[in-house]
């Protein structure tokens, strides 16, 4: 069924530890300037985590995330898993179950 077009798209971001806090941003900001732009919300985001809380990216700057179980009746149009160096030392069932939301 296609989308309603008045509805804002809606990203769940999903960062592990030690994220690169700089790619995470960058994907995030065209999101943002369109909806400055156009005055309205097009997009709307959510940054979560496994266990949620506090997340420390690679940069040493910590971020509050929603924990995966408290997101996990949402229905996000996109999931995406930000990492960072050798993300496979974060494979989980949780992560990767999470992929399957949308």
């Amino acid at each position: 069924m296609p989308r309603d077009p008045k509805t804002p798209l809606s990203v769940l971001v999903i960062v592990m530890p030690n994220f690169n806090l700089a790619a995470t941003v960058n994907f995030l900001d065209p999101f943002r300037v369109a909806n400055y732009l156009d005055g309205c919300t097009h997009f709307r985001w959510e940054i979560a985590s496994i266990a949620g809380g506090a997340i420390v990216a690679s940069n040493g700057l910590t971020i509050e995330t929603r924990s995966l179980t408290a997101v996990r009746d949402e229905s996000p149009d996109i999931v995406i898993i930000s990492s960072s160096w050798a993300p496979e030392l974060h494979r989980s069932p949780a992560p990767c179950g999470a992929l399957s939301l949308s």
